[in-house]
C-alpha cells in the first residue's frame, strides 16, 4: 500500500437548502481542526448564524494535524 492510501480524505461540504439554510460538513478532520474551521467560516461569512453547531464524536478525537518536535538533539563532540 502507498502512503497516500492511509491518510483520510479532508474536505469541506457546503450544502444549501431549498430554505435557504446552509448546512457545513468536515471530513477527514479531526478536534482543533473542526475548531479552527468554523472559526474561519465565522470569519468569511459573518452575515451567517452558527449557533446550531452539531458536533461528532470525531470532534473530541486528537487533531489530524501532525505535531513536530521543537527538541534539539545533543552532540557529543569530543
Amino acid at each position: 500500500m502507498k502512503l497516500g492510501e492511509y491518510m483520510a480524505e479532508e474536505r469541506i461540504e457546503i450544502i444549501q437548502h431549498d430554505n435557504c439554510l446552509l448546512e457545513i460538513v468536515t471530513h477527514g478532520f479531526k478536534g482543533v481542526c473542526c475548531d479552527e474551521i468554523l472559526e474561519l467560516l465565522k470569519k468569511h461569512m459573518p452575515d451567517e448564524d452558527f449557533s446550531n453547531v452539531k458536533w461528532t464524536r470525531e470532534h473530541d478525537e486528537p487533531s489530524t494535524r501532525r505535531t513536530v518536535s521543537k527538541s534539539k538533539k545533543q552532540v557529543r563532540r569530543g
